[in-house]
């Protein structure tokens, strides 16, 4: 079955997390939504409160927000692909959806949440005139963006890989990923810190993703920390580590299933590399 045939189970999948999410009140899922902008003003309303001044440019609010968008992005995109791979076996027993169906409708859609969040949180700047809210170098941040996105769809694969091995592997990404928010460059500016610490925090490749999105926002912000090649490299270093964990999984439930005679591949067909044919075409 072509991508293009597939883009109906995607949005179908789409509408149905977005139901589950909210569950029977719509509240709910717009609460879900305003999550972002929640933690945004509680940051901007403590660091304001001590007076805190940004690192670069005039704007604490646009300084921070610039942080918080990737930070969000890579944590929020990774948290749900992660639960899509480990927790939708029920879905892919039906032989018509499989993992990756899965996983591409979560990206979709926690990548959209994102550029929502951020489309109306520059917007809003904007509005009200804060000073330079609108993005100097949109194609940059645009590049950014999507970089990162993928840095999280992968890590997000592996993560729900490592999570069917190893039963507490989940919680201990989740303390993880709420630690990111301290090394990706979020309340600072790299760049300004002492050599031995950029060269520490330049491991983080969020970090990369947060500088390069920041260089979209602002002109002459400082990159000389940024690493473009390294950002990439992760990005295609976990989505090839990701999806050939998801076929060594895939194949042992498979023969597993098969030993038992419940004839059910809870993995799907053809949603990996060295997956048959029968199954991409379902």
């Amino acid at each position: 079955m072509t991508i293009w045939r597939r883009t109906d189970v995607w949005l179908a999948l789409m509408l149905r997390d977005i139901a589950t999410r909210g569950g029977e009140s719509r509240l709910r899922y717009v609460i879900v939504m305003l999550e972002p902008f929640g933690q945004l003003a509680m940051m901007y309303g403590v660091f304001a409160f001590i007076d805190r001044k940004p690192d670069f440019g005039r704007s604490l609010f646009v300084f921070l927000a610039s942080g918080v968008v990737p930070y969000f992005l890579f944590t929020h995109v990774a948290s749900r692909v992660g639960s899509a791979v480990r927790g939708g076996g029920r879905l892919r027993a039906s032989g018509r959806i499989v993992t990756l169906d899965q996983v591409v409708s979560r990206f979709v859609l926690e990548s959209l949440t994102v550029v929502v969040m951020a489309a109306v949180t520059f917007g809003m700047a904007a509005l009200l005139e804060v000073p330079q809210s609108v993005p100097v170098h949109p194609m940059v941040l645009v590049i950014a963006f999507v970089l990162t996105a993928f840095l999280a769809m992968g890590v997000g694969v592996v993560n729900g890989v490592l999570s069917l091995a190893f039963g507490a592997y989940a919680m201990i990404w989740s303390i993880v990923a709420r630690s990111l928010i301290f090394f990706s460059g979020v309340f600072y500016a790299v760049d300004y810190l002492p050599p031995r610490w950029r060269v520490v925090l330049s491991l983080n490749p969020v970090l990369h993703g947060t500088i390069m999105f920041r260089a979209g926002v602002y002109d002459r912000y400082p990159v000389a920390t940024l690493d473009i090649f390294y950002l990439c490299s992760w990005v295609l270093g976990v989505w090839r580590w990701g999806w050939s964990c998801c076929g060594v999984v895939r194949c042992v439930a498979w023969y597993e299933d098969r030993a038992s005679g419940c004839g059910v591949r809870a993995w799907g067909g053809g949603g990996f590399p060295g997956g048959d044919a029968g199954g991409a075409g379902g």
